[in-house]
């Protein structure tokens, strides 16, 4: 339910072929590609900083539908 820095690693693990499928929206920037660049994305807003999305994507942390 919450997004964690735990997240980015399923993230790099898909993107590394280690596991098939991460249970967390893995792409985060919406640019349609599962890259490390979107475990950046999720480390950023789980600190607190500033990153980007293309719209109209998402905002990260927010209740997707099933």
């Amino acid at each position: 339910g919450s997004v964690e820095s735990t997240d980015s690693t399923l993230i790099l693990h898909e993107v590394a072929r280690l596991f098939p499928h991460t249970t967390c929206p893995a792409d985060p920037d919406c640019d349609g590609a599962i890259e490390t660049v979107d475990a950046l994305i999720i480390l950023r807003y789980v600190a607190g900083l500033p990153y980007t999305q293309n719209e109209p994507c998402p905002d990260i942390g927010a209740v997707l539908p099933d």
